[in-house]
């Protein structure tokens, strides 16, 4: 009886460290990026034992339903902006194809050298075209 139980306690023992092998993310994506290798020891703390400089970042996962894109507004224009509002966004990878998009965020911080302010503009009607990183035009369709 006592064999069978410190048996018991071993097999969960070593399940428990095979669960600690998988790794999890708070959201579904698709991994775009592998910074660690198989037999590779990673940590979650900073920068990887074997230096490679990734911040303790082992993989970069993406959601692709919240991808936006990032543009610079002048800041004399930024008055004509509202919440919400409608854009337009040309990628340059699929220049025939116009995505609409809104206003997701002004962020609140301004670049002084450059006089913008950086916004996030959401896509709405996305599709498989849409990557991480392309290059992107927005064109606000409505004044506030």
């Amino acid at each position: 009886m006592a064999t069978e139980a410190a048996t018991h306690a071993r097999v969960r023992y070593v399940e428990a460290l095979l669960d600690y092998t998988i790794i999890r993310a708070p959201f579904s994506g698709v991994i775009t990026a592998k910074r660690a290798f198989v037999g590779e020891a990673v940590s979650p703390f900073g920068s990887s034992p074997s230096g490679g400089g990734s911040g303790g970042a082992i993989a970069t996962i993406v959601e692709f339903s919240s991808l936006y894109v990032g543009a610079d507004v002048n800041e004399a224009n930024l008055s004509k902006l509202g919440k919400n509002q409608p854009a337009e966004i040309t990628l340059d990878r699929v220049p025939d194809k116009v995505f609409h998009g809104r206003l997701r965020q002004i962020v609140p911080a301004a670049d002084r050298q450059k006089a913008t302010v950086r916004v996030k503009v959401a896509f709405l009607d996305a599709d498989d075209r849409v990557l991480p990183d392309l290059s992107a035009r927005v064109a606000f369709t409505s004044p506030r």
